[in-house]
């Protein structure tokens, strides 16, 4: 009985859709961080940055996520989506994160798994 449910060819049809929840999330985080970013005055004051760097930052974030969503439909955006998400997600997870701990990095290390996904693997 398990395996006739867990074998169904049935779920085929709604790969694409899963795909697409996936990458709505994904991009909804880094929407959410990077509007944070875009609308807070010194955005990465915390971590020694300039304001422009932290505004850029936010810009490549917000940017990413659109094109993550759009790469649905045309995979060099996924590919371009993962190229400006991955330096991102590098910084977080080895410079801030990681340092802290694991339970801290997780997301992070998940992200960053993420953005090398859809550079190398990915094609909806």
């Amino acid at each position: 009985m398990l395996n006739k449910i867990l074998n169904c060819s049935c779920y085929d049809k709604y790969q694409s859709l899963g795909k697409l929840l996936v990458r709505l999330v994904i991009a909804s985080i880094f929407l959410y961080h990077g509007y944070a970013k875009l609308t807070s005055p010194n955005p990465l004051e915390w971590f020694g940055v300039s304001t422009a760097v932290g505004k850029l930052v936010g810009l490549l974030e917000c940017g990413g996520a659109v094109l993550l969503i759009m790469g649905h439909f045309k995979d060099s955006l996924s590919r371009l989506a993962g190229f400006m998400l991955l330096p991102i997600m590098g910084v977080a997870l080895f410079m801030v994160n990681l340092p802290q701990g694991f339970v801290k990095a997780r997301l992070d290390l998940l992200l960053f798994a993420l953005a090398i996904y859809y550079i190398l693997v990915d094609r909806d």
